[in-house]
């Protein structure tokens, strides 16, 4: 019977204890702080997940989220709701949330609906979905005539331009541009086509990483090249 009490106890202990703990890069946000840091900026990409300290799939989700949220630290904040918190079961109802665990991406502050992610409970599965919902405000600047539109936009506000070999848009600069809207960001696939560019940058030789620059004024005269790793 004592045996039993004690088991009972310690069960009761590792059901109720906390998913997340200050340590970890998955913040933990209640009804009073929520707003504050997933809604009122609309250029911050937040994930959020909704769960119950006592659901089994619950626990079985943390290790995976955290190591999601640590391969978009500074690229995607990471959220936890406790909805068996009676604090907070406004914020579920009000999203919704009626089974466990329950995870959705919010990109644009109150301007849009949370996305509902529906893919496998794995760290791999969670942080490629969750840096594709990063919106992305980086111009693709095609050849070197779509080159000086592109610097006339805004030329009060810098501009990034990267250089590269890739013909995709990296998950670190979509979440830069959204980090720093004052400035504009580009990339341009390093082709044939665009050989006068790269000469005009001051580019020589087979390009091995992506090249980045700031550009003032709307001019490739006032081009500072980043001298730091890029991938």
């Amino acid at each position: 019977m004592k045996l039993t009490l004690i088991l009972s106890a310690f069960y009761l202990s590792v059901a109720h204890a906390a998913l997340f703990t200050a340590k970890d890069q998955v913040k933990t946000l209640d009804n009073a702080s929520f707003d504050k840091h997933v809604l009122e900026n609309p250029y911050s990409t937040s994930v959020v997940s909704f769960t119950a300290d006592w659901c089994g799939h619950c626990r079985n989700l943390v290790p995976e989220y955290k190591s999601a949220a640590k391969s978009l630290s500074g690229m995607v904040n990471f959220f936890n709701v406790d909805c068996d918190s009676d604090i907070n079961r406004p914020i579920c109802s009000r999203y919704g949330v009626r089974g466990f665990p329950t995870v959705k991406a919010f990109t644009r502050g109150r301007k849009a609906p949370p996305k509902d992610y529906n893919g496998e409970r794995k760290a791999n599965a969670i942080s490629e979905w969750a840096g594709n919902q990063i919106r992305n405000l980086v111009t693709r600047v095609s050849d070197n005539e779509a080159l000086q539109p592109w610097l006339d936009t805004e030329k009060q506000a810098p501009h990034i331009l990267v250089y590269t070999n890739k013909a995709t848009t990296s998950t670190l600069l979509k979440a830069l541009a959204l980090k720093y809207p004052g400035a504009k960001f580009g990339i341009m696939k390093a082709t044939s086509r665009n050989k006068d560019v790269k000469k005009e940058l001051g580019l020589t030789g087979e390009l091995t990483s992506p090249a980045v620059f700031l550009i003032r004024g709307g001019s490739l005269e006032t081009t500072e090249k980043y001298e730091g790793l890029c991938s």
